[in-house]
Order: C-alpha cells, then sequence, then structure tokens
C-alpha cells in the first residue's frame, strides 16, 4: 500500500497517457486523424511513458506499446500493487501495424462474422424461395426493412463502442442492398445492362460512404468493385465494344490513382484513399490481363483494338510507375510488363488483317516513345519494350516493302549491330552525363544485340535452301547469307566488352567454315564432313596449351572446352545426318567415331582429364558397334541394326574389362572410362527392342560391362548389373513365351537370389562386400517392382503375350514375396522406412487378393490399412527411444479406419447403410477399447465420434427439411449472443476500472 501511495501520481500520468494514446490511434485509424499526426505526437508521450515506468518500476524498462496495446500494458501497470515485470523493447510503429499483432482467438468476434454470413446466406435463400409467392413490393418492403434494421443496428453498435458488431451488421445491409436491386429489376421487368448499372452506382456510393464512416478497408474494395461494374455496364448499355470499355476502365484506375495521392492524409477520405492506393494497380494488372482475354475470344484486331490496347498499356503503366506499394526497380519492371497486351494485339492485327504501313507508323511510334522514356527515365526494364519495338519495326517494313527472307535477315543483324554501336556510346561518359542512369540502358542493349544475333543466326538456318553437313553442295546465296551473318558477329564482338560474344561469334565461324567446304567440295557424306570438322576441333583443343602461355590460363580452359563440345556436336550431327542417306554398307560412322576417340584420348592423356577419357571409351564403343553393324551387313544379315545394338554391348564389355584388368596404372582415368564404356549400350539397345532374344543377350553383355566397371570404379555399380540382369531374364522370358506363373516364379526367385548376398557375413553389415551386397539387394527389389508393374500396368494395354498376362492372385503372390523380401532386408541393414515400405506392400497384397476373389466391402480394404498405420506408429516409437509417437499416424488410422466406413454409411443406399452401419459399430468399440488401453485420444474420441454420427444422422435430415429458416435463426441467435457478451465485456471493464478509482485513494 504504501508503494501504491508512493507512485500514485506517476500511475494516474502513465493512465492519461495510455488513454490518449488509445484514443488517437483509434481516430488515425478511422480517418478522423491524419498519420502525421500521430506520428509527431505519439514517440513523445512514449518517452515519458517510458520515464515513469522506469521510476515506478525502481529503475527497469517495460515494454513500449502503441495502437490497442496501450490499454492493456497500463492495466498491467495500474492493477498491481507489486511493480510491473520488465520485458523486451520494441520500436514505436504505426497504429496500423497494431493490427497485424497476434492475439488470441477472440470468440465474440467469430460469433459475430460467422452470424453475419449465415443470415447473408439465408436471405439469398429467402428470396430465391419466396420468389414467386410474394409480390414485388412484399419483397422489397421485407428486405427494405432487414436492410434498414441491420443498418440501424449497426449505428447503435457502434454508438456503444462494439466496433466488430457494428461492422458486421452495417456488412450484412450492404450485402442486401444488391438482392434489392435484383427484386426491383425482375419485378419492374426491366432489361438491359442500365438498370444494373444503376443498382451499382447506387452500392458503390452507399460503399464508399460506409468506407468514410467507417474506415474498415473491406467497404472500400467493394465499393471499387461496383464502381467498376458500373463503369462496365454503362460502356455496355450505350453499345461500346469490350476493347473500348477496358480502356475506360483503365483510364478510372489512373483517376484512383491519382485520387489515393491526393487524399491520402486527408482526415474524412484518408481511409477510402489508402483503399485505392493498393485497388488502383490491381486493377491495372487485371485491366491488363483482360486485353489478352478479349484477343483469346475475339481472335482478330484492328486499328480500335490496337489505339484501346495502347491506352490500356499507357494508363497502366502511369499506375505502377506512381505506386507507392512497390520498391521504385519493381514499379519500373511493373510498367514494362503491362506493356505486353499492347504487343500481343499489334501481332495478332498483323496476323488477322495483314501488313500495313499504319502498323509501321504504329510500331515505330512505340519504339520511339519506349526509347525516349527509357533514357530520360534511366529504367534499364523498360528499354526492353523499346527493342521489341524496333523488332517489329524493322521486320513490318521488310514484309511492307516485299523484302525476301535473306534480306529481312541480314536487316535483323544489322540492327543488332546498331544496338551494339548504341550500347557502346552510351558507355561513355559524356553520354552518361547527357542521359541519366544509361549504364543500365546500354547493358539491356548489349544483351539484347547478342539475343537477336543468335535469332538471326538460327533464322539464316531456316530461311536457307541447303544447310551445310547434309550431304548436298551449297549455293552461292546461302554462303553469302552466311558470311553476312558472320560479318554482323565479327561487328558485335568488336563493339561488345563480352566474352560470351566473341565465343558465339567464334562458334559461328565455325559452322561457316563448314558452309565453305559443303560450297567447295560438294556432295560427300556428312560424317565425312563432320569427321574432317572433328579433326579440326582436336587442333583447337591441342592449340590450349600455346594460348596458354598468351592469353592465360581461363582462355585456354575456355578453348579446350569449346573444342570439346564442338566434338560431341559434330560427332552426333553427322550421325544424325546420316541416317537420312543408309549406313548400311559404308564405314564412315566408324570412321567419324574413330577420329573422335583419338581425338578424345589424346587429350586425355595430355590433360589426365577424366571427362575425356569417358568421351574415349564411349567413342570407342560406338567405333566398335559402328564397325560390327558393317560387317554383319557385308556377311548378310538380315538386320544389321540388331546386331549394332549387340556388338555395341559385346563392345561396352570388352572395353570395361580391358580397362579393369589393364587400366590399373591410371585408375582415376580408367574407372570414369569404363562406366561411360558400360553406359554407352544402354541407348543403342532402342533398336533391337521388337528383338527378344538378342535383347536378352545384349542385356547379358551389359550387365558384364558392369561388373568390370564395378571391379574398378567401385562395388554399387554392381547395381545396374542387377538390373540388366533382371532385364534379361525378362527378355528372355518374353522369347520363350512360358507361362504367366513360370514368369512369377523365375523374376520372384532371381531377386531373392541377389538379395541373399546380404544375408551372408562378407555382405552384411561392416562387411567386406557389405557396398554390392546392398546394391544386389536393390536389383533384386527392383526386379520384383518391375514384375508388378508387369502384372498390374504393362499387361493392362491391349493383348498381352502369356508370359506376362498376370492375374490378381498372382500379382497379389508377387506383392507378398515383395513386402517379405523388403521386411528382410530393412531388418537386416536396420532401416525403419524400409519396415513402413514393406508393410505397405504386404496390405496393397490383401487388396489385390481381395480384388480377385471379388470383394466390394470398402472395411475389407480400408481396415488392414488402418491398422497397418496403427502399427507403422508403434514400429517408429520402439525403434528409438528418442522418437516420440507420431500423432499423424494416429489421424490417418482414425480416419482411414473410421472415417470412410462413415461416409459409407452416411451416404450408401438404405440396403447397403444397414451394413457399413454395423461395421462402423464394430470397428466404433475396437477403436473405443483400444484408445483406453493404448491411452490415446485420437482413438477414444474417434469411435465415440463415428457412434454419434451414426445415430443422429436421419435427426439432421429430419431438421434440413427448413434449412433456410434454420440458418437464419442460428445467424441472428449468433449475432445477438456475439453482442451480448461484447457489451457485458465493456460494463464489466467499466465497473472495475470505477471501482478501482473510487477505492484507490483509500488507507
Amino acid at each position: 500500500m504504501a508503494t501504491s501511495e508512493r507512485f500514485s501520481a506517476e500511475r494516474d500520468e502513465i493512465s492519461r497517457i495510455d488513454f490518449l494514446l488509445d484514443q488517437l490511434a483509434r481516430a488515425v485509424e478511422s480517418g478522423e486523424v491524419p498519420r502525421s499526426s500521430y506520428d509527431l505526437m505519439a514517440p513523445r508521450f512514449l518517452a515519458r511513458r517510458e520515464t515513469l515506468v522506469e521510476i515506478v518500476t525502481g529503475g527497469k524498462r517495460a515494454p513500449v506499446v502503441t495502437g490497442e496495446s496501450v490499454a492493456a500494458a497500463a492495466q498491467q501497470v495500474r492493477g498491481e500493487g507489486e511493480p510491473a515485470q520488465p520485458g523486451p523493447e520494441r520500436p514505436v510503429s504505426r497504429p496500423a501495424s497494431a493490427r497485424t499483432v497476434s492475439q488470441p482467438v477472440q470468440w465474440t468476434t467469430v460469433l459475430t462474422f460467422l452470424g453475419a454470413f449465415l443470415v447473408v446466406v439465408a436471405s439469398a435463400i429467402f428470396a430465391v424461395v419466396v420468389w414467386d409467392i410474394i409480390g414485388v413490393a412484399g419483397k422489397l418492403g421485407m428486405m427494405g426493412s432487414l436492410t434498414a434494421l441491420f443498418y440501424g443496428g449497426g449505428y447503435y453498435a457502434r454508438r456503444i463502442e462494439l466496433r466488430a458488431g457494428g461492422t458486421a451488421l452495417t456488412a450484412v445491409a450492404s450485402a442486401m442492398l444488391l438482392f434489392e436491386g435484383w427484386i426491383a429489376i425482375d419485378g419492374l421487368h426491366l432489361t438491359g445492362p442500365m438498370p444494373w448499372a444503376v443498382v451499382l452506382l447506387v452500392c458503390s456510393a452507399a460503399y464508399w460512404y460506409t468506407e468514410v464512416r467507417l474506415a474498415q478497408r473491406f467497404f472500400g474494395v467493394v465499393g471499387a468493385a461496383a464502381q467498376a461494374g458500373w463503369w462496365w455496364l454503362l460502356g455496355a448499355g450505350m453499345g461500346w465494344a469490350e476493347p473500348v470499355r477496358l480502356a475506360g476502365l483503365a483510364v478510372v484506375a489512373l483517376i484512383w490513382q491519382l485520387a489515393s495521392e491526393r487524399g491520402r492524409d486527408d482526415r474524412t477520405v484518408g481511409s477510402l484513399a489508402r483503399v485505392l492506393e493498393w485497388v488502383a494497380p490491381v486493377s491495372a494488372l487485371l485491366l491488363s490481363v483482360g486485353v489478352l482475354l478479349d484477343l483469346a475470344l475475339l481472335r482478330n484486331a484492328g486499328l480500335t483494338e490496337v489505339a484501346c490496347a495502347g491506352v490500356v498499356a499507357v494508363t497502366s503503366g502511369l499506375v505502377m510507375w506512381r505506386s507507392q506499394l512497390l520498391a521504385p526497380t519493381f514499379n519500373k519492371e511493373l510498367t514494362a510488363l503491362a506493356q505486353v497486351p499492347l504487343f500481343v494485339t499489334v501481332i495478332v492485327t498483323v496476323a488477322t488483317t495483314g501488313h500495313s504501313w499504319w502498323i509501321v507508323a504504329a510500331l515505330a511510334l512505340m519504339a520511339l516513345a519506349y526509347d525516349l522514356v527509357a533514357l530520360v527515365s534511366a529504367g534499364a526494364s523498360l528499354a526492353i519494350p523499346g527493342l521489341l519495338a524496333e523488332v517489329g519495326l524493322v521486320l513490318e517494313l521488310c514484309h511492307v516493302l516485299d523484302a525476301s527472307a535473306p534480306v529481312t535477315v541480314l536487316a535483323l543483324a544489322a540492327l543488332a549491330v546498331a544496338w551494339g554501336v548504341g550500347s557502346r556510346l552510351m558507355a561513355r561518359e559524356s553520354v552518361v552525363v547527357a542521359a541519366h542512369g544509361s549504364p543500365g540502358v546500354a547493358l539491356v542493349a548489349e544483351t539484347g544485340a547478342f539475343v537477336l544475333m543468335v535469332v538471326v543466326s538460327v533464322a539464316s538456318l531456316a530461311v536457307s535452301d541447303r544447310i551445310a553437313l547434309v550431304g548436298l553442295s551449297l549455293g552461292s546465296g546461302d554462303a553469302s547469307l552466311v558470311l553476312g551473318v558472320l560479318t554482323g558477329w565479327y561487328a558485335l564482338s568488336g563493339l561488345s566488352r563480352s566474352g560470351v560474344v566473341s565465343f558465339a561469334g567464334s562458334a559461328w565461324s565455325f559452322y561457316a567454315l563448314a558452309a565453305l567446304m559443303s560450297w567447295l567440295v560438294p556432295d560427300q557424306r556428312p560424317e565425312a564432313y563432320a569427321a574432317g570438322l572433328v579433326a579440326l576441333a582436336g587442333v583447337w583443343i591441342a592449340s590450349g596449351s600455346a594460348l596458354s602461355n598468351r592469353y592465360g590460363d581461363e582462355w585456354a580452359l575456355a578453348t579446350r572446352w569449346v573444342g570439346r563440345a564442338a566434338v560431341v556436336l559434330l560427332a552426333t550431327g553427322g550421325i544424325l545426318l546420316g541416317f537420312d542417306l543408309g549406313n548400311r554398307g559404308t564405314l564412315w560412322p566408324a570412321t567419324l567415331m574413330a577420329v573422335a576417340t583419338i581425338v578424345y584420348l589424346t587429350d586425355a592423356i595430355a590433360l589426365s582429364s577424366e571427362v575425356t577419357a569417358a568421351a574415349a571409351a564411349a567413342s570407342s564403343v560406338l567405333a566398335l558397334a559402328y564397325a560390327g553393324g558393317f560387317a554383319s551387313y557385308r556377311l548378310g544379315a538380315t538386320n544389321d541394326v540388331v546386331w549394332f545394338a549387340v556388338c555395341g554391348a559385346v563392345a561396352g564389355a570388352l572395353v570395361a574389362w580391358g580397362l579393369a584388368v589393364f587400366g590399373r596404372r591410371a585408375r582415376p582415368l580408367a574407372r570414369y572410362a569404363a562406366v561411360a564404356a558400360a553406359l554407352m549400350p544402354v541407348p543403342l539397345l532402342l533398336g533391337s527392342v521388337e528383338h527378344s532374344g538378342h535383347m536378352a543377350g545384349a542385356l547379358a553383355m551389359i550387365a558384364v560391362a558392369w561388373a568390370g566397371a564395378a571391379v574398378i570404379a567401385g562395388q554399387w555399380l554392381v547395381l545396374p548389373a542387377g538390373l540388366a540382369t533382371v532385364l534379361s531374364a525378362i527378355s528372355l522370358l518374353a522369347y520363350l513365351e512360358g507361362t504367366p506363373w513360370r514368369t512369377v516364379i523365375v523374376l520372384s526367385l532371381l531377386g531373392l537370389t541377389l538379395g541373399g548376398a546380404s544375408l551372408t557375413r562378407a555382405g552384411g553389415p561392416g562387411g567386406r562386400f557389405s557396398v554390392g551386397a546392398r546394391s544386389l539387394a536393390m536389383a533384386g527389389i527392383a526386379g520384383q517392382v518391375l514384375l508388378v508393374g508387369i502384372g498390374t500396368v504393362w499387361s493392362g494395354f491391349g493383348d498381352v503375350g502369356s508370359w506376362y498376362a498376370l492375374g490378381g492372385y498372382a500379382v497379389s503372390a508377387v506383392l507378398a514375396g515383395l513386402g517379405v523380401h523388403v521386411l528382410t532386408q530393412s531388418a537386416r541393414w536396420r532401416f525403419e522406412p524400409g519396415y513402413h515400405i514393406g508393410g505397405l506392400v504386404l496390405v496393397g497384397s490383401a487388396w489385390f487378393l481381395f480384388g480377385a476373389a471379388d470383394v466390394t466391402w470398402l472395411e475389407l480394404y480400408t481396415t488392414p490399412l488402418a491398422f497397418y498405420l496403427v502399427a507403422a506408429g508403434y514400429l517408429h516409437r520402439r525403434l528409438s527411444p528418442h522418437n516420440e509417437f507420431p500423432v499423424a499416424t494416429d489421424v490417418g488410422a482414425v480416419g482411414v479406419g473410421l472415417g470412410l466406413p462413415l461416409l459409407m454409411a452416411l451416404s450408401a443406399t438404405p440396403n447397403q447403410a444397414l451394413g457399413h452401419a454395423g461395421w462402423v459399430l464394430c470397428l466404433s468399440l475396437i477403436a473405443i477399447g483400444g484408445g483406453i488401453a493404448a491411452k490415446s485420444r485420437w482413438y477414444f474420441f474417434g469411435g465415440v465420434l463415428a457412434l454419434v454420427s451414426v445415430a443422429l444422422y436421419r435427426s439432421f435430415v429430419a431438421l434440413a427439411g427448413v434449412w433456410w429458416l434454420l440458418l437464419g435463426f442460428v445467424g441472428v441467435a449468433m449475432l445477438v449472443i456475439a453482442l451480448t457478451w461484447e457489451r457485458q465485456r465493456i460494463l464489466v471493464a467499466d465497473t472495475r476500472e470505477r471501482l478501482r478509482r473510487s477505492f484507490e485513494e483509500w488507507r
């Protein structure tokens, strides 16, 4: 008591400061006081309050509070006899941020808004139910009375300080305005969009007036939507086309943006201005999307559409530019993004109406405007539309002038060089002073020039009559086009400061050399051209060492990698292009791959490169495969493609084992090469898919190749060897055309055999071959999974062979074996996820068994899954003492085991509902008993809920007959209860405060 008397003056001053700040924050949120006033006054009073709290608490600092938390902090200081506990200091924040503080759920608020929602739904249902029963006057009178009642209730609730309740009641009344407009339009038989335009105009005015009075943001958003609808319907009533209406709405969005800037600090319309501050840019983005949707629906465009799209682009860009919601960088990017509909409209116009001079003028105007805005405003992102407009201008001008395709390509190349010149000029200091921010625009121009030259290079290939390296002679016109593009690359390389441009120019010069070869030495096979160019690329790779001494290691490294990539592209391109002429009876493909092997092998030995060693091994396998295909053709083979695949598999095995035996001295290089040699034959099998016997042999050789790679590169490579063995067995079964059960037995035994290695001492955990044994076990499991796929998926497509036409019982048996195998391996390696996977596979086995037996009861499928989830949870808890029992398994078990049968009991036909109800009864009793035994609330309450739900189902059906009346009654009851609770809370708080003040000075 002595402490309270000692600091009574300080406590009174703290109370007055809290009251002042609380009322000031509320006034700012309602728009009665500008935010700047709060920012000016609050820090001074909060600093004084900190000083007083330090005095009361004996030198300790109290937390700084703002907005709605001021009253709560003051109650803590005033209401206790002991000093307040210190808390972390927070910086001063604006009143609006108080709304984002996480607070406990207020049931009065929940009841208020839920009740309001139910009343709105009930009103809509009522309007539909009595639509043909009551006249227009009666419906308008009833709905108008309800609207006035709710508006009056909202006003009264705000008068007695029930802000949430007043807002909810006013929202209900506002929603009813639309119903009344609907009733009036339908009752008076009004047609056309104009009546609805008037309704939306009245609604928008009412909603914005409500926003000005309440400052709740919601009414401002709804009013903006109503006003947009009014403008749209007004245009429809006046016969305006959709593009014109979209342009008008874009102007409205710009007006909203300007109005929000002027009224942001106004105490009367400040809240509405803050709503429009973010409604305007959102509307601008939606209008841009609307232009695109309109084009998609109309599928044509003309001068009107282009003009309207231009208005939308300009206004939307201005809105994005002036908006304060995003950083300036994002403003410029969104402004550039808003120009997309204009470009799409121009493209659609050209596609539908053809080429014209007015389109050339429009594109010229767009390019000029975008370039000027980008230079003046330092908007690098705004330079992108300018570049695109210039490209469109050149293309359209060439079309109007009837220029040929090669001339158009060269004109684009000249445009790219012009961009490079402009980028170089803008990078100078004098231009930087003249045009603020031009370095960003210069970078965009330089990047655009590079991209355009890439497009020009690709386009030159498309417009040429013939392409180099295709075995045909190249004409002088095509050669001139290639050299013209090369000139553009050289000019751009001299202007650019980027090494990427130089490398791209070098790559094009390589193609230019190939074109000259096709022109000067025509009518040769593509592989012959490619072999010469691969040899040239090898010279480039070898020149890396010389370049290192002169230009540095980075240049040498880049040159080597470009040469290596060129070998891959040239060899692959030469092989693919040779298919058109046929590879039968020629050794040129083998020669090409042999040259590539020599290039890669030389590079690998010189630089000890693992990558090129692997490439050399892969190339050697291909060379031997092509040589084997050529030999089989000479020997009279009927299908040399199949023998090409088989020879590739044999070559892969030979190269892999040769490296495993003789490559131990160069092990780092040999292991990568062995893996590449084993991997290369895999894609070659595509040519022998229809020949299962040959495929079985090829897969067996691939398994041998992977075994050789495992010897030198690591035990884990026996995994692909095991997979190849399984696939070889499947191909052999397909070739022999046995019975389905023989397929099941063979593949199951093979999977168990591969997994048996892990059960030995050497292959177990910590053993010498544990990695290889584990990999083989994974291959065995994969084989069994593949068998399941064969029996379930593959056999479901069309006619199937007898060897893989597995029935439900066979698939169930395979799944049972797979589940046991997975559980065995999981127990061996202590792998917890394996336990769960194995158990789930066993559940699937039971499902297939039930399906084969034509079992239709859902509970026989859900119950095993529910017990599996229960077992998975207990297994997870038991495997480690640190694991907590997963609640998700309890929830899943209850949902699957009880939820699905309960749904069937509530929705099935009367004949089936009784049976499902019996299942629910038994399962509920089991769940209740299990919940009691295991002390699980989920099981216990889940069982109780299932029983109660089934018992009350028929009662619910009986009550649902007058459900609209029930909804309305419940909604009104919720509103009354919520308002009563809120009123009582305020009265109790006021009474407590008066009593405290009355007895505060007593001894």
